[in-house]
């Protein structure tokens, strides 16, 4: 179930009735374009460009299942992000016909990696211009978590990181990047600013 506001949240079009469909993945562009991503319905990968009156499926890389995709991010209409189990991020810069890997960092954490959840989303990713990005990762395993940051400023080419204060739980990172919000799998919601110097 998909319901759309035009008004901030004001009113919300869309059937309300139902539970909502686990595991699905949402990321919109603009007021028009949207991904979305369910393996519980077919196609499991979906488009629209006129806010979600007419749907299309739009391709995924090869040999990967959407139930490991943790998080999506479209950054223009043909710009997008994909971050997948196991610490991979996926791009795509002319709506998903084709698609680099770049594979992150955590090598350094051990038995903690990165995973998908049908319920919470253990991830986030916003690129402000092809360059400029964050990627936000809940890591456990082995007995232990951890947030982490990583950063870079050429397309993932090479990545800065930094442990975030916060519990592992649902993740949610502001458009611009700068407010991060996790909420824990007790419940506690973390609201955190970034301090660019």
């Amino acid at each position: 179930m998909i319901r759309l506001t035009r008004d901030g949240g004001l009113t919300w079009e869309g059937d309300a009735d139902g539970a909502g469909i686990p595991f699905c993945r949402v990321s919109a562009v603009d007021a028009d374009t949207v991904w979305y991503l369910s393996p519980n319905q077919t196609p499991d990968s979906q488009l629209s460009t006129d806010a979600g009156e007419t749907w299309t499926e739009f391709p995924l890389p090869e040999d990967i299942f959407v139930y490991n995709i943790v998080t999506i991010s479209l950054r223009t209409r043909m710009d997008g992000y994909l971050l997948y189990k196991g610490g991979d991020l996926y791009i795509t810069a002319d709506g998903g016909r084709s698609w680099n890997k770049i594979s992150l960092p955590l090598g350094k954490y051990g038995e903690m990696k990165l995973e998908a959840n049908n319920s919470v989303t253990f991830g986030a990713v916003r690129f402000l211009d092809a360059d400029d990005g964050i990627v936000i990762v809940d890591l456990f395993g082995g007995g232990d978590s951890k947030v982490v940051a990583l950063t870079t400023t050429d397309g993932g080419q090479t990545w800065q990181e930094e442990i975030v204060p916060a519990t592992l739980g649902s993740t949610y990172l502001s458009r611009d990047g700068k407010y991060l919000t996790i909420q824990s799998v007790a419940g506690k919601i973390t609201v955190l600013r970034h301090n660019d110097t």
